[in-house]
């Protein structure tokens, strides 16, 4: 598993990720939920897009933002809610 992004707070942590090496499906990028202390990890969302900024609070609320975008370093697109879904667009 590649980590482009990581975020975490108290025992869980929330990542960007790809199972694959950076090629063709650098676009498909997995959020997923990691449990520090049992050493899991659960995929918790598939985009259509890229990923950026994953955030977990201390509640255990994530959010990030799903975008069209080739620059790791541009923030630009959806930001999401963990459960909720798209809060605000662009």
């Amino acid at each position: 598993m590649n980590v482009f992004e990581v975020d975490w707070a108290g025992g869980k942590a929330v990542a960007v990720c790809t199972d694959d090496s950076i090629g063709e499906r650098v676009v498909r990028r997995l959020d997923r939920m990691i449990d520090v202390e049992s050493r899991t990890v659960e995929n918790v969302h598939t985009p259509q897009w890229q990923l950026q900024c994953p955030r977990i609070s201390a509640r255990g609320r994530v959010a990030w933002i799903e975008g069209f975008a080739s620059d790791r370093a541009v923030v630009t697109g959806t930001v999401h809610l963990l459960g909720v879904g798209a809060i605000a667009r662009r």
